[in-house]
């Protein structure tokens, strides 16, 4: 059977096959609907309440020749999977995580479609780069500007007086590492961070590096914060050879720094981003 030539048919007629031969339980809910978003690099579709029922958004890259028909299969089917779920349905249980404990992933082997999704997520990890860059060249070329200017802001934020410096950083990340005994971490970089990250820190796992919050080198961020921050990326390289979290934190940091930290984090670490982000 062919494929439709309009796009948002073909959307149609993908959820309209799957509902049929892997979800047939849908079928006695409230009916789902199909959009067509926006172009995006990371976002490949999405689920929200419509006002009759779950609708389903697309990015439109996906409905393009030549594209292996399982992205667009698999792609749908984690949506449906959500909706199974109770997200985008009057069903949704709030508070619950759409992704929590690999939730998705049992679901598609559950309902036969494992070999689907592995193949789109092998396309994806090797493809869609390049599949992105030449069906967005403006996206992309806008998104480069984007990161020269976000370079260019963080640059000068971090050449302020008083601010620490990354070999500051990588000095307590080396002391750190010393007082708890574990293996080094493999590297630590500033991170040109946008209001997207939300975090203090994150794991390149590419390059095995740290890339640490640029804020980070602001004054008005605890030393004690960074320490914590290191000491759960420590804890995580030597969970491996069987040492627990107390064990690693508390050689680093004592329990009443550890709740001063955490309580940072909670309470303050959001508000100081609002007023110190520089891009």
């Amino acid at each position: 059977m062919m494929e439709p030539d309009d796009p948002l048919s073909r959307a149609h007629s993908v959820v309209h096959r799957l509902l049929h031969e892997h979800f047939a339980d849908l079928m006695r809910g409230e009916p789902i609907d199909v959009a067509i978003g926006r172009r995006a690099a990371r976002r490949l579709a999405s689920v929200k309440r419509g006002p009759s029922g779950p609708v389903i958004t697309v990015n439109p890259l996906l409905l393009l020749p030549g594209l292996p028909p399982e992205v667009l299969e698999a792609t749908i089917a984690h949506e449906l999977c959500h909706i199974v779920h109770g997200f985008g349905t009057a069903n949704r249980t709030m508070g619950l995580q759409p992704h929590r404990g690999g939730i998705v992933d049992a679901e598609l082997n559950r309902r036969g479609l494992k070999n689907t999704a592995q193949v789109a997520k092998d396309w994806c990890r090797s493809q869609w780069g390049t599949w992105y860059a030449a069906h967005a060249p403006d996206l992309v070329a806008a998104r480069e500007r984007r990161n020269e200017d976000a370079e260019a802001a963080w640059k000068t934020f971090l050449a302020q007086p008083r601010m620490r410096s990354l070999e500051d950083i990588q000095r307590l990340a080396a002391s750190a590492a010393a007082l708890a005994g574990c293996e080094p971490l493999g590297g630590v970089r500033w991170l040109y961070a946008t209001p997207r990250n939300r975090c203090l820190s994150y794991r390149s796992t590419r390059e095995d590096v740290i890339l640490v919050h640029g804020l980070a080198a602001h004054p008005g961020v605890p030393e004690h914060v960074i320490l914590y921050q290191l000491a759960l990326w420590l804890h995580r390289k030597a969970s491996r050879h069987g040492r627990d979290w107390q064990e690693v934190s508390t050689a680093i940091l004592s329990r009443d720094r550890i709740e001063q930290a955490q309580r940072w984090m909670r309470r303050q670490w959001t508000a100081f981003m609002r007023k110190h982000l520089p891009v």
